[in-house]
């Protein structure tokens, strides 16, 4: 299942975007379509910079964050230089107070 769910993420992320932001809806408990760790420092298997909010986002993937423990891809948050993606959150009103340390 785990790698299933890594495949259609990374099939999701391989196509292509008028904007080439992809649309996450972050989600801290329960199940999602991604689960990723988040760090701000170190080796990760890709870097994202946040964008901003896009709260009318129609198609989005579900993404569920950790700050610890193990994930299907480790993250490292950028707010500027390049990045391998841009991204956008769709609920940007529920995300932990951890996480928003990280992109302020």
């Amino acid at each position: 299942m785990r790698s299933l769910t890594l495949f259609f993420c990374i099939i999701f992320f391989s196509t292509s975007s008028n904007s080439n932001t992809y649309a996450l809806k972050i989600k801290e408990y329960g199940l999602a379509d991604l689960t990723i760790k988040v760090k701000e420092y170190g080796l990760a298997d890709e870097t994202w910079k946040v964008k901003g909010a896009c709260t009318g986002a129609i198609s989005y993937t579900s993404v569920k964050i950790k700050e610890y423990g193990t994930a299907d891809l480790t993250v490292k948050i950028k707010s500027y230089g390049l990045a391998d993606r841009k991204v956008c959150i769709k609920n940007p009103n529920d995300l932990p107070y951890w996480f928003l340390n990280m992109i302020d």
